[in-house]
Formats: C-alpha cells, structure tokens, sequence
C-alpha cells in the first residue's frame, strides 16, 4: 500500500480530473476527425486516436494508483522520521539535507526523496543519534541521523 500526504493526494486527484477533462476533449476530436471521410488515412483521426488510447493507459495506472493507498498525515512531532519530515544525515564525513515525501512529490535534485526509494525507506521510523544502513546501487552506505525537522 502506497503512502501519500493529504497534498499528494489533493495533486492525484486533480491529475485525475485533468485526464478526465482530456479524454472527453479527445472523444469530441474523434468524432470531428470521422467527418473527415476515409479514416484508414485520416491522420487527424489516427492521432486522435492514438491520444486517446494514450490518456486512458495513464487513467488506469492513476486509478490503480488510488484505489491502493493510505493518507498519511504529517506528524508534529519530530523525533522520529516519518513522511514528511526533513532529515539531516552525515555519512563519509559530508553532512546532507532531504525532505521526505510521496512518491509522485520525489524530486531528488531539491532534495526531495520519496519514502519509497531506497534511502527514505530505510530513514523512516529512526529517530535522531542513529545509526542507519541504506543498501544503495553502489553498495551499503552508513550514515547517522544528525537533525529531523
């Protein structure tokens, strides 16, 4: 089961309804493209199509996605990492700030990493002072949890 924050949810749900909106949009190019004559050539018919076929693969993943998950509120206290929490680690002498969120919220170049990769997975439910092992694709990396915010 997937965990998302109440905004994270809010986003799915508006790009659920923009997806609505686009196949409904599409639906209506379709069946202008009909009145085009012959569709075996009809290129504004074909891609139309194509568009479609397209935004209804990205409703289901969306709808799978939804009907599979658990709101997570954001909790105050910060002694512990859990979803939502900015967490400050020192490993191989170098001291880095992330921000753990959803995975649709996952950013890693603004230091956003989700709680389902890796190294958020293996920082949440540890509190400050301790000692964490992340398997990573280079190998295991040891880091201390330094600050939660």
């Amino acid at each position: 089961m997937r965990q998302l924050t109440p905004e994270a949810y809010q986003k799915l749900l508006q790009k659920k309804t923009e997806l609505e909106k686009k196949r409904v949009e599409i639906a209506e190019r379709i069946e202008r493209a009909k009145e085009l004559g012959d569709l075996s050539e009809n290129i504004e018919y074909i891609t139309a199509r194509q568009d479609f076929n397209f935004t209804l693969g990205e409703l289901d993943k969306l709808e799978e996605i939804l009907r599979d998950l658990e709101i997570v509120e954001i909790s105050s206290k910060k002694n512990c990492v859990t979803l939502g929490s900015t967490v400050e680690i020192e490993y191989n002498k170098k001291i880095q700030q992330f921000t753990i969120v959803s995975f649709n919220e996952a950013n890693p170049s603004a230091g956003k990493i989700s709680n389902e990769s890796p190294m958020g997975h293996s920082l949440i439910n540890h509190c400050t002072g301790e000692l964490v092992e992340i398997q990573t694709p280079n190998g295991m990396l040891k880091c201390k949890i330094k600050k939660i915010y």
